[in-house]
């Protein structure tokens, strides 16, 4: 899945979708804003339908992503990680039908468009669980391989919780229970997937300066829903609703993920910039130039580190030097490395 921040077209779609769907955030944040008078029902519809396409406009680039990078590693014939990324692939499909359903059907209250979500959003963590179970497989033979096997299990777990909110039913106005139910599970799977960032870069398995604005916008997900669970309490309690409760509580959530998801999209951004730095540039600190070995004694014992030169997933740091031994998955193999070119 760490092919997903190799690809650079798939980054830069990553951060359009990122764009669109903050739009329709937005516009989602808006429409009860405006709802001052009768005659401002039909313009409220009108920005809830308009947001809707936009988020399937968003996932459709998504699934474009994905495809890519899917793409890619079979023109490239790496087979075990081209399936989990076609795995991603058509759960990225089916987030994207969910939305197009939920787009065609603004007026009607299906709940198909939820459930598609869900499946998409579960399938992910489908993707995510395979990984992990690969990984511990890999730890096993190898221990000094870095420990990730647990930390990809609670990220699949964390998915799996915001499947289930996505797949619950829209609520109706006084049901403040479904409503409220279906925020906080939203909240607790982001803060599952925040969490699960911030031990994997404390733990030095993810050193991408891009690392930052992913859980910045992950926690920002983890405040729109409980925003979100607030106004849940305040508009769908027993009626009689407050047009003025109406109007200020629910876009509070829709404008703070507008936040949360361009803080995402700058992230995909700032992955390109990495990208597209020399290679080596972005490597384990004390280290120059790939194949340079550092003249003061090593602060990193030897063990499986993240390829300076992101071709692979990992390369063999064997306490002086970077070595040709790399690692894809549980697929070791020999990947000699680029000339050292002039220091940084």
């Amino acid at each position: 899945m760490t092919e997903l921040t190799r690809f650079k077209p798939a980054l830069l779609m990553a951060a359009f979708a990122a764009g669109l769907w903050a739009l329709g955030e937005l516009l989602a944040g808006v429409a009860p804003a405006i709802l001052a008078s009768p005659s401002d029902v039909g313009t409220y519809r009108d920005l809830n339908t308009a947001a809707a396409w936009l988020l399937f406009a968003a996932s459709a680039v998504g699934v474009a992503a994905t495809a890519s990078v899917t793409w890619h590693l079979f023109v490239s014939r790496r087979w075990t990680v081209m399936w989990e990324v076609a795995g991603a692939t058509v759960s990225t499909l089916f987030l994207a039908i969910g939305t197009l359903v939920i787009a065609a059907t603004t007026l009607h209250e299906s709940t198909a468009g939820n459930v598609l979500t869900a499946i998409g959003v579960g399938g992910w963590a489908i993707v995510v669980l395979a990984g992990a179970g690969r990984h511990a497989l890999a730890e096993q033979d190898d221990p000094a391989l870095p420990r990730q096997a647990v930390l990809r299990l609670l990220a699949a777990g964390s998915l799996v919780v915001v499947a289930v909110s996505f797949g619950l039913p829209s609520p109706q106005l006084d049901d403040a229970t479904l409503a409220i139910s279906a925020e906080v599970l939203f909240a607790v799977g982001f803060a599952g997937l925040a969490a699960v960032v911030m031990s994997a870069r404390s733990r030095a398995l993810l050193r991408s300066k891009s690392v930052a604005p992913v859980e910045w916008g992950l926690w920002l997900l983890v405040v729109s829903g409980l925003a979100g669970a607030v106004a849940a309490g305040i508009v769908y309690g027993p009626p009689p609703t407050s047009v003025t409760a109406f109007r200020t509580a629910l876009p509070i959530s829709p404008l703070v993920q507008v936040l949360a998801v361009l803080a995402l999209g700058w992230a995909a951004l700032s992955r390109v910039a990495e990208l597209d730095a020399p290679a080596g540039a972005a490597g384990w600190p004390d280290t120059p130039s790939p194949g340079v070995p550092v003249t003061s004694p090593p602060a990193v014992p030897p063990s499986w580190q993240s390829d300076p030169t992101q071709r692979n997933e990992l390369r063999w740091w064997d306490g002086v030097r970077w070595t040709d031994h790399v690692l894809n998955g549980n697929l070791a193999s020999v990947d000699p490395l680029p000339p050292p070119g002039p220091p940084f």
